[in-house]
């Protein structure tokens, strides 16, 4: 993609953040700061846990409540997310219908909304995409807007499921004002938090600022896995002339931790017990390759021609010994013994090798070679053990074991500004002009034999002619959007063993530990891979005419409509760091294409009596469907989108309930890096939820979401196969995988890894002397945790809860997750690692707060 193709966006991003001009010559130099801080003073939101009482302007046209939005929204104030210690988008499902903790390697990178990956907004301009890059920051936020479907179709495009818009933090415009927070909690939590504003004048213009720190260092619950994070926020506002408001700033977001890819070798007996299979392989490590093992051996298609006893587990002598009876013993092959360790390390014969693979043969016996064999105290498990009786040995596994190295590291870096330029025009329009910059910087590597680096910049200037009318139910706008995403990803997951380690041991052996990425073997060359789309740079530039509006019919019936259409072209390569492909094949790699995008939304609004009102929502078009990194790969990145919903919103006892109730149904596709395609999703839903305040001093919310994920093919998408005990126990060496696999237990290929029912009731209770008392459970149906329906996580309830305290100049709040302390699992992504991997649910965890106002 060509640099000189960018000026839209540039000439965007110029005139939102640095038109100066007045109306005319006449207008004032200097406007009085005062009549400004009344202004902007009026237009700040309300302190309430009440969803009425938020307004939202920067999505659905106009300044409108939920009530009046015709679809299914959920809004978060400032004092929700700190009642319910909404801090990350793996705690959004405490609140609101739809949402969900769907686990991807243990970073929610991206919300789940009504069972896909939602987009991200920032006010209304779309943020980079996020596989589990890292933990969405919120230092910069208060507020968030939870839509379920898509965004309206005026909007950059993204998937069907649903979005969340962040709402930045406003300058505070009233007077010098600020806050100080420490916190502390468990597994050695510390946490700071600074915030100061003020309003002022700024080049002679009446203005007003907020700058904020967040700080965040900690260990998790999980053995091996830290968690800091740093956000740096400032923003702006001034009043350019009477005409012209110049709201600007940026984040600077550091994050620092690990993958949690969970517990490898999941079975019945591990969900039911928490009895884990023991054991590691045969020793497959060499000096060459550090003392870790010989990478090829474990990659496909040698993998194909190796002794596939060196894959299997084996059990240290002294256990085995001990807990296996002799004439069963007989039957494992005993690595003390020099014949066995001979007969052992060897290649397949050719006859058991696939004709494709059989070039490999050799390969394999030069890897071989590299091994530094030796005798081991140990026992490999054998079909004939089995056949004769023999199980598996297991162990309790501590509860805070994953898969996680102190080695391990999940980094990332992401730098955000924004500039928003409101000129108002004659009679009741505006021009707004919005630019946005993000560069996230991501970088991964798990000694299990992972790694992934990822650099994401987005440019993206967005200019819109927005008129209301004399009537307010009346609106119109009108606009361009030039969003240009630059996308590099190197990624390598070629060899994944995941359950080589054994997790019951209180150290890491190097037989469990593999080279990945950026590492070099004995032939100088990395690991970054070619499979699939697993790394690859593209270049996207999308521009769109857009326009949409609301107008009433009947004196009753609003209809709200929309339309987009857009080019999207893109430029993708190989990128240079992968070394393992000659240049001669490169340009196979290569390819250029564009191709036209268009949506449309039509949502019907009728208020049936005053405070009741019933919508629709109809939406069809295409989105944008991004692999890993926010990479495109040609046409498979684009999916048709479609969207119904019906529902019922009210406001009732003059204001003190209000309730939704909607139904749904949407049709998209995903993309898949492993499969280098796009896999069809079908998704119905009901989703119910109520804010009430009985009286003054008490507030109840309420939500129950019912969900069901269709995959669209009849057969699965490239992932690991489930195992039993005797599986583990005889494959445990080895990634145990492959693509195009029937699901005969799941013949309607319904979605695994979330549950189909959850339902959350939050009660706060506000009492005498500056005291309050909040809490509720969570409730979650049991949820098979992959495709094949192999395994199924049992349901279960967590209560959490907050006492605080408030006295006005200071506060105190005690907050604690899972308060009972209940032991449960969480689901992984079903497809491809749910298979092998499972995640236990952190138990009990507490955390102290306390601040000054000033």
């Amino acid at each position: 993609m060509k640099l000189d193709k960018l000026w839209p966006v540039w000439a965007m991003g110029l005139l939102a953040a640095t038109s100066l001009q007045g109306d005319s010559v006449e207008s004032q130099e200097v406007i009085e700061l005062e009549a400004f801080i009344v202004e902007e003073t009026a237009r700040t939101q309300l302190e309430t846990l009440s969803p009425l009482s938020m307004r939202m302007d920067s999505l659905f046209g106009g300044d409108r409540t939920v009530l009046e939005v015709p679809r299914s929204v959920t809004v978060l104030s400032p004092e929700l997310m700190d009642l319910l210690k909404i801090d990350s988008y793996s705690a959004l499902d405490k609140f609101g219908a739809g949402t969900q903790r769907a686990n991807y390697f243990g970073l929610a990178g991206s919300a789940f909304v009504r069972g896909a990956r939602a987009g991200t907004y920032f006010n209304g301009m779309l943020r980079a995409y996020q596989r589990n890059e890292m933990p969405m920051g919120f230092g910069a936020l208060e507020g968030l807007e939870v839509i379920k479907g898509p965004v309206p179709a005026g909007f950059s495009p993204t998937l069907v499921g649903g979005a969340v818009n962040q709402r930045p933090k406003g300058p505070y415009f009233d007077k010098a004002r600020g806050s100080v927070e420490v916190g502390v909690g468990s597994w050695d939590e510390y946490s700071l938090k600074l915030d100061y504003g003020a309003p002022m004048t700024l080049f002679g213009k009446p203005a007003a600022y907020r700058l904020s720190y967040t700080g965040h260092r900690s260990d998790r619950f999980y053995k091996n896995v830290p968690h800091d994070y740093d956000s740096f926020y400032g923003s702006v506002k001034m009043k350019l002339s009477e005409r012209n408001r110049l709201t600007f700033g940026g984040e600077v977001y550091d994050f620092r931790s690990s993958e949690i890819p969970g517990i490898n070798r999941p079975t019945k007996e591990l969900i039911k017990n928490r009895q884990y299979v023991i054991g590691e392989p045969a020793d497959l490590t060499s000096s060459q390759w550090g003392g870790t093992v010989v990478r090829p051996l474990l990659q496909f298609p040698f993998s194909l021609a190796v002794n596939p006893q060196l894959f299997a587990l084996a059990v240290p002598g002294d256990v085995a010994r001990a807990q296996i009876d002799p004439a069963l013993l007989v039957n494992m092959l005993n690595l003390n013994e020099q014949s066995v360790i001979d007969a052992l390390y060897t290649s397949r014969p050719v006859s058991e090798v696939p004709p494709f693979a059989t070039f490999a043969i050799g390969p394999v016996n030069d890897f071989l070679a590299q091994v530094d064999k030796s005798t081991q105290d140990a026992y490999v498990y054998t079909p004939e053990y089995f056949a004769a009786g023999g199980t598996a040995l297991t162990t309790t596994l501590p509860s805070d074991r994953v898969l996680a190295d102190p080695n391990d590291k999940a980094d990332s870096r992401d730098y955000i500004f924004f500039a928003d330029l409101e000129t108002r025009l004659d009679g009741d329009s505006r021009l707004m002009t919005r630019f946005f910059f993000e560069n996230l910087a991501t970088r991964k590597a798990s000694t299990y034999g992972f790694a992934f680096n990822s650099d994401q910049v987005i440019l993206n200037g967005r200019t819109e002619w927005q008129r209301s009318f004399d009537d307010p139910s009346h609106y119109f706008n009108l606009g361009l959007d030039v969003r240009f995403t630059r996308a590099d990803v190197l990624q390598d997951f070629d060899a994944e063993p995941f359950a080589r380690r054994d997790l019951s041991l209180d150290t890491i052996s190097g037989n469990s530990i593999v080279y990945a990425g950026a590492q070099r073997g004995p032939d100088g060359l990395n690991n970054w891979s070619s499979f699939g789309t697993a790394s690859i740079s593209s270049d996207l530039f999308q521009t769109a005419l857009f326009a949409g509006g609301v107008w009433r019919m009947l004196d009753k019936i609003d209809w709200h409509y929309g339309a987009r259409i857009e080019n999207a072209a893109w430029e993708i390569s190989l990128p240079s760091e992968v070394e393992q492909v000659p240049d001669a094949d490169r340009p196979a790699f290569a390819d250029d294409g564009d191709t036209t995008l268009w949506s449309i939304h039509l949502n019907p609004q009728w208020e049936v009596v005053p405070g009741v009102v019933v919508f629709g929502a109809v939406q069809f078009g295409k989105a944008l469907a991004p692999g890993d990194g926010g990479t495109v790969s040609g046409e498979d990145s684009f999916t048709d989108v479609e969207l119904y919903e019906a529902g019922i919103k009210a406001s009732l006892l003059e204001g003190q309930l209000f309730t939704t109730l909607s139904l749904y149904h949407w049709d998209q596709a995903t993309f898949s890096t492993r499969d280098a395609s796009a896999r069809p999703l079908r998704a119905k839903g009901a989703e119910w939820e109520m804010t009430w305040s009985p009286i003054d001093s008490l507030t109840i919310l309420g939500a129950v979401t019912a969900q069901r994920v269709y995959l669209r093919t009849n057969t699965l998408g490239f992932g690991a196969i489930p195992q039993d005990e005797a599986g583990w126990a005889l494959n445990g060496g080895i990634l145990n995988a492959t693509g195009g696999r029937p699901a005969p237990d799941n013949p309607d290929m319904i979605f695994a890894g979330v549950p189909e029912i959850s339902a959350h009731v939050y009660a706060a209770l506000e009492l005498p002397g500056g005291f309050q008392i909040s809490g509720g459970p969570i409730w979650r149906d049991g949820y098979y945790h992959d495709m094949q329906r192999a395994l199924k996580i049992p349901g279960y309830v967590l209560w959490s809860a907050q006492l605080s305290y408030d006295a006005g100049d200071w506060w105190v709040r005690l907050n604690v997750e899972n308060l009972f302390d209940k032991d449960y699992l969480i689901g992984q992504e079903p497809v491809f690692s749910a298979g092998t991997l499972i995640l236990q649910g952190q138990e009990r965890q507490v955390n102290l707060s306390a601040g000054m106002r000033f």
